[in-house]
């Protein structure tokens, strides 16, 4: 009978320590995600930043500088992949080869950027892009965030999307604005 009990025990022990290893396993796994996790937040709050620069751009008046004439409500102009398509694994972007884009103020230096009050001054793990269209209630714009942050080549998408209302009052007001992401853990 005790040496049942004596293997049963030693049975047990031996099955105990195979949970704590795969306890361990999820743990890392969760840790791993938690880090992953953390490591988008600059894309949401920098979508988020780029949104109130569009809104606060459709919503200002601009006039034309020649004749003086109010102009339609509109976006920014849009840019391209900023600091560059290839991404911050680009050597290009990434000079000191430590995943993660450069600052560099010039690549913020054109009207887009500037229209939209937007610069990354610190180093980023993200590019980042806009596009516009249309006017008055027919404008509409996609911020981009994209970023590889797995360093497997497979990158993150993170997008918000906002629409132009209808004026009111000879006042532009926005739309509705929504947000998605593709891959957000690459």
């Amino acid at each position: 009978m005790r040496s049942i009990l004596l293997a049963s025990a030693v049975a047990l022990m031996v099955l105990c320590a195979g949970c704590k290893d795969e306890k361990k396993e999820d743990d890392s796994a969760a840790q791993q995600k938690a880090l992953l996790k953390e490591k988008t937040r600059e894309a949401v709050d920098m979508l988020d930043r780029i949104c109130k620069g569009a809104a606060a751009y459709y919503t200002t008046p601009h006039v034309n500088m020649g004749d003086g004439m109010k102009l339609p409500c509109q976006f920014p102009a849009s840019v391209g992949p900023t600091p560059g398509s290839r991404g911050c694994a680009d050597k290009a972007v990434d000079k000191d080869g430590d995943a993660f884009c450069d600052p560099d103020p010039d690549v913020w230096a054109v009207p887009g950027w500037s229209a939209l009050m937007f610069e990354m001054n610190d180093p980023h793990r993200f590019v980042y892009s806009f596009a516009s269209k249309g006017t008055g209630a027919d404008a509409e714009f996609v911020a981009t965030a994209n970023g590889d942050l797995d360093g497997d080549g497979v990158l993150s998408t993170f997008q918000r999307f906002g629409k132009g209302a209808a004026e009111s009052g000879g006042e532009c007001t926005l739309g509705p604005t929504a947000f998605r992401t593709e891959n957000d853990l690459e």
